[in-house]
């Protein structure tokens, strides 16, 4: 009688197919995953391409969008920042009492241009003291701005020998309050008529 090899099959208990079951499933993830960043990596790199060569269009035609533009608008476009030119702005701010409440004042901004360019942005930061010089109230103003507009503060540019003036409501009283004001930003430009013609050469 011959005797055949015993098979043993061992039967795996439900933790054990619990455990191959979800490190199956991680795998499957992390490769799905790897693939699918790869993919994206791939797509991002030529989108990015793509945008560089539209960015650098852009940047090329811009000079042509500028002189098609209206004169007003192409003359906003074309200033510059001068912290320079500070020197050549006669600024003051005061307080004054207001009429009808007693509990405000009204601070009074002056600007004077005294040099030969037009202000296209001024803006100033103005801080209210108390009479221990603790800061109470502050806020920015702008006395020039490329354009004009009725709302708001868009009063427009500020040309060569000319003077802005208007107020502006705080709410303290004027006993024992000091102002101040600095020069927060400052921009000039120049029309393009008058760059043309600096820019031509001389005929004779």
């Amino acid at each position: 009688m011959t005797s055949m090899p015993a098979v043993i099959v061992k039967k795996s208990g439900f933790l054990s197919a619990l455990c191959y079951g979800v490190f199956g499933l991680l795998m499957t993830c992390v490769v799905c995953g790897s693939v699918l960043g790869f993919t994206a990596l791939r797509i991002l790199d030529r989108q990015a391409s793509n945008a560089l060569t539209l960015g650098g269009e852009v940047l090329q035609g811009l000079p042509r969008w500028k002189e098609a533009l209206p004169p007003t608008l192409a003359d906003a476009l074309s200033d510059r920042r001068a912290p320079e030119y500070r020197d050549r702005l006669e600024y003051t701010v005061r307080l004054e009492p207001a009429r009808r409440d007693r509990k405000r004042s009204l601070a009074v901004v002056e600007v004077k241009n005294t040099g030969d360019q037009i202000v296209s942005l001024l803006a100033l930061d103005v801080v209210v003291d108390d009479e221990r010089g603790v800061p109470v109230q502050d806020f920015r103003t702008y006395a020039a701005t490329p354009l004009a507009f009725d709302e708001g503060e868009w009063r427009g540019p500020l040309y060569p020998g000319t003077t802005v003036k208007y107020t502006r409501s705080v709410y303290v009283n004027g006993e024992g309050v000091e102002v101040a004001a600095r020069i927060s930003d400052l921009r000039v430009f120049t029309p393009r008529d008058a760059a043309a013609d600096a820019a031509a050469p001389d005929s004779e």
